[in-house]
C-alpha cells in the first residue's frame, strides 16, 4: 500500500476542505472529476499512479475520470469515493421556474415543460402508482 505523501490534516481542515469543495460542485463552479483530483492530492498526496494503485485503477482511468468524470461507471466513481468515506447520491436540482427540467407530451406530440409543482405531482404520482 502506497505511503501518504502530505502531514495529516486535522478533521477541521478536512471538514473545511470537503465543505468548499461540496459547496463549488453545487455552484458548478467544479466538476466531479475535479473534486475527486483535490481530495486525491489534498488528503492523500498520492500522484494517480499511487492512488490507481490504491483504489484498483490505473493511471490513466484515473486521470480520464478527474479530466471528465462521465467517462467512469457509478461503480468506478464509488469505489473512489469509499476511499474518502463518500458516495455518490442523487439529490433534487433547484432551477428557476425558467429552466424546469421535466417535459411531458401535450396534444399533437407537442413536448412542452412542467412546471416544478406539476414535476413533483407527476414523480409522486409514478412513485405511488396512481
Amino acid at each position: 500500500m502506497p505511503k501518504l505523501k502530505r502531514t495529516p490534516l486535522t478533521p477541521n481542515e478536512r471538514s473545511l476542505i470537503r465543505e468548499q469543495t461540496f459547496a463549488e460542485l453545487e455552484a458548478g463552479k467544479i466538476h466531479l472529476g475535479q473534486a475527486l483530483r483535490r481530495f486525491r492530492l489534498k488528503f492523500t498526496g498520492l500522484n494517480q499512479k499511487q492512488f490507481g494503485r490504491l483504489t484498483g485503477f490505473s493511471a490513466t482511468t484515473i486521470s480520464a475520470i478527474e479530466r471528465d468524470p462521465e467517462s467512469g461507471t457509478v461503480r468506478t466513481l464509488n469505489k473512489i469515493l469509499r476511499k474518502f468515506g463518500m458516495q455518490l447520491t442523487m439529490g433534487m436540482i433547484n432551477r428557476s421556474s425558467e429552466t424546469q427540467p421535466v417535459s411531458a407530451s401535450t396534444a399533437g406530440n407537442k413536448e412542452r415543460f412542467l412546471s416544478p409543482k406539476e414535476a413533483k405531482e407527476a414523480i409522486d404520482r409514478a412513485v405511488s402508482g396512481t
